[in-house]
């Protein structure tokens, strides 16, 4: 059974427009893990960092033309990655007092698909290509373009991406999530889908995988969440449905450990789940509008931002 649903932690209140990404900064020098800052994405396209002690603004970029920022990254080393649907992937110096654009690439300006950073490798990300039923793999800081994977135009729109390793970490995943329901893998070097299992009714909206639990989630417009594993034979396998009150996933993110998982809602909830008996742990309620974005710290503090304009943070089941 859930708990009842605690107080946030801090409310971020300033973001002139809605919040649709989110990303924690950590001290390069610090050995903690507690976060230095918070950067923010929103429809606009501007990015505003802001400062963990004082919970405020210290910076905004307008970054993408006034288009919206779909994706933010951190992949540490000062640098920060910020996609926009101006049709732009953007690497960032924020090292210093002002931000340098260090180079940027074309991507899909279309659609709400978000590219994805592989943990392992802070160096290679996956985003839509703004040609057609394509997705490229991407080298950084060079941005030169290692791999581009093909869709079949069967399966709709590419909604949803995660770059990844496979629980023995000898191959780099991509698993991509589609229009038609369908959860699509490939192995990174190859050209060919490994597989694709239609586990949604309609567009894949949002997934997460944490190849140390080898378990993924996704999301879609329904209510029902999946659960999903991939095999030694590089397959994926349905786990479990899980169904929620309310219609529309908008995001899901696992924490590192792999021990949590939270998804963000159309009905303005972040839900928190156990990952191992898959069971409701608690409903985080504060925000008037969906979720659009949530995120882990490395101290496993909860961030989520709102079409309502809001950040929350949370501090639960650290």
């Amino acid at each position: 059974m859930s708990r009842a649903a605690p107080d946030p932690s801090y409310i971020l209140r300033g973001a002139h427009s809605e919040v649709t990404s989110l990303t924690f900064t950590h001290a390069a020098e610090s050995r903690g893990t507690s976060p230095a800052g918070l950067i923010s994405g929103t429809l606009t396209g501007a990015i505003q960092m802001w400062d963990w002690t004082t919970k405020r603004i210290i910076k905004t970029v307008e970054a993408h033309k006034g288009e919206s920022l779909l994706w933010l990254a951190n992949p540490g080393d000062g640098r920060l990655l910020s996609q926009g649907r101006d049709g732009r992937l953007v690497l960032w110096d924020c090292s210093g007092e002002d931000w340098r654009q260090l180079g940027w690439v074309p991507c899909a300006a279309l659609g709400f698909c978000r590219a994805s950073l592989l943990n392992k490798n802070p160096d290679i990300l996956a985003v839509p290509s703004p040609a057609l039923g394509e997705i490229s793999v991407i080298s950084i800081p060079s941005l030169q373009i290692l791999h581009t994977m093909k869709v079949q135009k069967t399966q709709g729109m590419c909604m949803s991406l995660k770059l990844t390793t496979c629980q023995s970490e000898k191959d780099i995943l991509l698993i991509g999530g589609f229009e038609n329901g369908s959860l699509v893998l490939w192995q990174i070097g190859g050209h060919d889908v490994l597989h694709s299992l239609a586990l949604h009714e309609e567009s894949v909206m949002a997934l997460d995988y944490n190849s140390k639990v080898n378990r993924g989630i996704s999301g879609s417009v329904d209510t029902k969440i999946q659960v999903w594993t991939i095999s030694e034979e590089l397959k994926i396998q349905s786990v479990k449905e899980i169904s929620i009150t309310n219609a529309g996933v908008s995001s899901v993110t696992i924490r590192e450990d792999g021990k949590i998982f939270i998804t963000g809602g159309w009905d303005h909830q972040v839900r928190v789940f156990g990952m191992k008996k898959l069971n409701a742990l608690a409903v985080l309620n504060y925000h008037s509008a969906t979720i659009n974005c949530t995120v882990f710290s490395k101290d496993n503090t909860i961030a989520a931002g709102s079409k309502d304009r809001l950040i929350t943070v949370w501090d639960v089941y650290k």
